[in-house]
């Protein structure tokens, strides 16, 4: 019943100091909803619109998931440069060390790869566990993306632990 309030930032809007973030009907949005996060931006009228760093910091969330409309991290990466930069990106917005989330270390990025598409579930399961880490201690989002790599691109020889970069940091 405690459903965390989620901020999904989705980058900066271009030519301004705003950031674009997430709302109905966006895949990221029903994600977020199914993992028990409630979205901050749900309410307001036009999709995915931007909002100003100041609305983010009145609306003080539990938690921010980065996923960039973007080609950030995913199956091609090498490294996750891309989504490093996405979270220090968000914690330079201006106060944001007045923000709930940045000051209980609950900025996680997510790449757009495994939030689309067939392994959509991996994000899912990425998630719950970001929002509700208590409740899915036992969770292992990396162990349910590589069974799927094995069971469907088994051809492919894809070890999600070394290749690719899927979510920031790592340590969730």
């Amino acid at each position: 019943d405690e459903r965390p309030r989620v901020y999904l930032d989705a980058s900066a809007a271009e030519g301004t100091s705003d950031r674009k973030t997430r709302n109905a009907p966006d895949g990221v949005h029903q994600l977020c909803e199914s993992a028990g996060g409630r979205n901050i931006a749900s309410d307001l009228s036009s999709p995915n619109p931007a909002v100003s760093a100041e609305w983010v910091l009145t609306q003080n969330p539990d938690v921010i998931l980065g996923c960039s409309f973007g080609m950030e991290g995913g199956y091609g990466a090498d490294n996750a440069t891309q989504l490093d930069d996405h979270y220090n990106a968000i914690r330079a917005l201006p106060g944001s060390e007045g923000i709930a989330a940045v000051k209980n270390n609950r900025i996680e990025i997510m790449s757009n790869d495994i939030a689309f598409g067939p392994d959509y579930f991996v994000a899912l399961a990425y998630m719950a566990k970001f929002f509700h880490p208590t409740v899915f201690k036992d969770l292992d989002p990396e162990e349910i993306h590589q069974d799927f790599m094995n069971r469907f691109y088994s051809s492919m020889d894809f070890d999600v632990s070394k290749q690719g970069a899927f979510v920031y940091p790592t340590s969730s």
